[in-house]
């Protein structure tokens, strides 16, 4: 008999018990189990388009704790990598990022010149933590409002 895994509790916070049940070739079974604490949780949520500069006046907080829409900030938890790049509709790069925290607040590279209202094109590599491969490539638009 080859091992199966019964279900994925990746996205599922809580505890939870797993069992193991061994049988050698005279047909013995015996059986352990341990309740196990899943507080990982892989997540991520990129919005459509943001408004710097609070142009529109709103002051809730993302799911990051972060005041409105001001910055592009793609909410994702359980990763251990994160790879941001933005380009404009010219395909000139706008804004890069290996820090989740570090987000585009719509100027070129942050410190630069202010980026019209427009259409920009992101593309995200991201790997969650205790897969050995990325996720496959996400990648969309964003639309800046001024």
């Amino acid at each position: 008999d080859k091992p199966q895994i019964c279900n994925d509790y990746r996205d599922s916070l809580g505890s939870y018990w797993v069992c193991l049940e061994a049988k050698n070739d005279l047909g013995c079974t015996d059986t352990i189990c341990k309740k196990i604490w899943n507080n990982f949780k892989a997540t991520i949520l990129p919005p459509n388009v943001f408004t710097p500069l609070n142009a529109d006046g709103f002051a809730a907080l993302d799911p990051d704790g972060k005041p409105g829409n001001d910055v592009f900030n793609i909410v994702i938890e359980g990763e251990e990598k994160y790879d941001l790049v933005i380009f404009d509709r010219w395909g000139v790069k706008v804004f890069s990022s290996k820090d989740k925290n570090i987000d585009w607040n719509g100027k070129v590279n942050n410190d630069g010149a202010i980026c019209p209202a427009g259409t920009y094109y992101y593309i995200l590599n991201y790997r969650y933590k205790g897969i050995d491969k990325d996720e496959p490539v996400l990648n969309g638009v964003v639309k800046l409002i001024r």
